[in-house]
């Protein structure tokens, strides 16, 4: 048994686990050292275990994890894993994969197409991550351990910049009832935390990437129907997660300026956020507006218009960083300037108006006004010409730290493409 603190991306990151053996075992404790960055070094500890076997004699080792401590992890060895019978264990982990995978049922004569797909439906079942051990216990956004249950569990590591567009939109059509799950405990961590998060890791705020994207998430899933969640309490919370206040969210001071960026500030007071005072600005500005529109639908429907108006408003805000000379979303400063220069194939990684692409890709997200952004660019003949350009322009990144998250135009054009398909369901549905 083991109780371990990690510290790096999430800063409190709590692991127990227990390892049970097959057979009794003796150990040898081996010390080393590890150097740092920094060039420290820092002692390390490992066990050596000996066993007694015969030949070609196997050992087998129940292992399980738990945030909360070590009788949790004891627990959910205990009642997930009862005997020693691998291949049993084996099998019910392969029948649980099928059952999700058949989720879906597709018809090809190509196998490559058919392995494809499935392997993409299976990369969507990794995360997020059950986090409730298996007596209801588990770790609070508050880092304190709270009682719950099994049958309404807690979740982590809701990468929402990534899942917002697509897998989510989707878990409303292949599970609903999961999504449900998921958006309870985006609540939860809202109550225990503060704030939605934008990337939790481990009941941890990591501040990681832009957006409030939560909203989107629960709007859709209310939109749809599917609304097995405290409604009244999902609307204040994305309301809270769209204003600037700094109070009363439990993060480190180090991640709190990235949870809560001044972005937010700006947006709400001046119209927009200034490229001079807010790093990426463009990129937040545009997911800004996006998940606003989701709260004014959200708002109209529980009937607060005065709220649905002005986030309405705010949705609008894509207009102000479209430059019509040039034709792409630019940053504009304090003074109501380009900036300048402007390269729309430059990338600085994660410290320029743009986050993990460039305005080649960024120009294209107002997926909740395509007409708005056909107007901007001249009507739909210069639109469509643009928009078939992104094809054949070169896609060559220039800068001295050039974005590794961009592979090309196309792929990071990818984002606009599934956020159009989570659009085409939410207004067919």
């Amino acid at each position: 048994m083991r109780a371990q603190k990690t510290m790096y991306w999430a800063f409190d990151q709590y692991i127990n686990f227990y390892a049970k053996f097959s057979k009794p075992f003796t150990y040898t404790l081996i010390t080393d050292s590890v150097t740092m960055d920094n060039g420290k070094r820092l002692p390390t500890c490992k066990a050596l275990l000996h066993f007694e076997t015969t030949n070609n004699e196997e050992i087998l080792v129940k292992v399980g994890i738990s945030a909360v401590d070590i009788d949790g992890t004891r627990k959910n060895v205990e009642s997930e894993i009862t005997d020693w019978d691998f291949d049993k264990v084996r099998q019910n982990a392969r029948n649980a994969w099928n059952k999700y995978l058949s989720k879906i049922d597709i018809t090809t004569q190509d196998k490559n197409d058919k392995t494809i797909f499935y392997t993409a439906l299976y990369h969507s079942a990794i995360s997020p991550n059950l986090f409730t051990d298996t007596d209801g216990r588990y770790l609070g956004m508050d880092l304190q351990v709270h009682q719950g249950d099994t049958i309404n569990p807690i979740y982590t590591v809701f990468s929402l910049w990534d899942t917002f567009r697509a897998l989510h939109p989707l878990m409303t059509i292949i599970d609903p009832d999961l999504n449900n799950q998921f958006i309870n405990s985006l609540i939860k961590k809202h109550q225990e935390g503060g704030i939605f998060p934008m990337w939790d890791l481990a009941s941890n705020y990591t501040g990681t990437m832009i957006g409030y994207h939560a909203a989107p998430v629960i709007v859709d899933a209310y939109m749809k129907g599917y609304r097995n969640f405290d409604v009244k309490e999902a609307y204040n919370a994305c309301l809270r997660a769209a204003e600037y206040d700094t109070t009363g969210i439990k993060c480190p001071p180090l991640v709190l300026p990235h949870l809560m960026p001044k972005a937010k500030f700006y947006k709400n007071s001046i119209g927009y956020i200034p490229c001079d005072r807010e790093n990426e600005s463009v990129a937040k500005a545009l997911e800004y507006a996006y998940d606003d529109w989701c709260i004014s639908v959200f708002a109209d429907a529980m009937g607060d218009f005065e709220n649905k108006a002005k986030y309405e408003r705010f949705a609008k805000a894509y207009e102000f960083y479209f430059d019509k000379l040039t034709r792409f979303m630019r940053g504009l400063d304090s003074e109501g300037e380009w900036r300048t220069p402007f390269n729309p194939r430059s990338s600085t990684h994660r410290n320029d108006d743009y986050c993990e692409g460039t305005a080649w890709q960024w120009t294209w997200f107002v997926p909740h006004d395509v007409e708005g952004l056909v107007n901007l660019m001249g009507g739909e003949e210069a639109f469509v010409s643009k928009l078939d350009s992104l094809f054949t322009v070169d896609s060559t990144l220039e800068g001295e730290m050039t974005s590794s998250d961009i592979s090309g135009l196309i792929d990071n054009t990818r984002m606009v493409t599934n956020q159009a398909i989570m659009l085409s369901i939410f207004i067919i549905m």
